[in-house]
């Protein structure tokens, strides 16, 4: 210890060096704290919002005479006097060629400024028939879903149409039922409105149509249903029941294409960012 010493003593350089070596030793042994960071809260949600449509309903299956184009322009005032936002009709008829006859879709779409989806059933001697939607608002998609295990020779189907009411899209469907059924003809049925809630997941369903089938069978797939009690023909509407729909209001209206089902719809958008 001796020898360190008066060596260090005669050697102030090498005694500045240890200590530089040190101080460097030092530095590296210590690590700089790393702190992670603060993940930023995600912003809150948006409070629902409720808007109002007008949807009507009529089934032209019964409207035995020819369909004028005067009909379509007084029935098309009609619905404007009763602000319809969105029209399911069933029973359409159309002549695609044969110039004699008016094309029903197509003028009721050019008289009320309303697009429109159409669904073919079946066609049969240059006779159209199938199901229609017509909307003052955009049509996304649409399609139609024929019913399985039906004895009917009409080919009855759903026409499913895609729409979006800025604040929310919905599925409003547009369907004939045969008159009478079986039970394993109304099971085949309700298992396709059933098969809607899955397949249109958040998308509220709206369903206009004759659709007799017993209570019990509609419950079982989540619809609520109304109805003109005093009209037993008019078609009837099904609603989604998930809270996202509610009916405020319903009105039947004489119209020049026969009686028109309408109901005041309260939809209820989700929450979001």
């Amino acid at each position: 210890m001796r020898w360190i010493k008066t060596g260090l003593h005669r050697c102030p350089g090498l005694l500045f060096t240890c200590i530089v070596a040190l101080a460097i030793t030092g530095c590296r042994g210590s690590k700089p704290v790393q702190r992670e960071a603060a993940t930023p809260s995600p912003p809150p949600l948006k409070p629902a919002v409720e808007f109002k449509i007008n949807l009507g309903s009529i089934d032209l299956s019964a409207f035995t005479r020819k369909i004028e184009k005067k009909d379509i322009l007084k029935f098309a005032a009609q619905m404007k006097r009763d602000s319809i936002d969105v029209l399911t009709v069933q029973g359409v008829t159309r002549y695609p060629g044969l110039s004699s006859r008016i094309d029903i879709v197509d003028e009721l779409s050019a008289a009320s400024g309303m697009t429109f989806a159409f669904g073919e059933t079946m066609t049969l001697s240059g006779r159209q028939n199938g199901n229609s939607v017509f909307s003052h608002y955009p049509i996304r998609s649409y399609e139609s879903t024929q019913y399985p295990r039906l004895r009917s020779t009409r080919f009855e189907s759903a026409l499913q149409a895609i729409i979006d009411c800025g604040e929310r899209e919905i599925v409003v469907v547009s369907t004939r039922l045969p008159e009478k059924t079986t039970q394993d003809e109304q099971a085949a049925i309700i298992s396709t409105l059933g098969g809607f809630s899955a397949y249109y997941v958040n998308r509220p369903i709206v369903i206009g149509g004759n659709l007799l089938l017993p209570e019990l069978l509609r419950s079982l797939i989540s619809y609520i249903a109304v109805q003109d009690d005093k009209e037993k023909s008019l078609p009837k509407i099904w609603f989604s029941n998930d809270g996202s729909l509610k009916i405020t209001d319903t009105k039947t209206v004489e119209t020049a294409l026969g009686k028109m089902f309408r109901v005041r719809l309260s939809i209820s958008s989700p929450p979001h960012p």
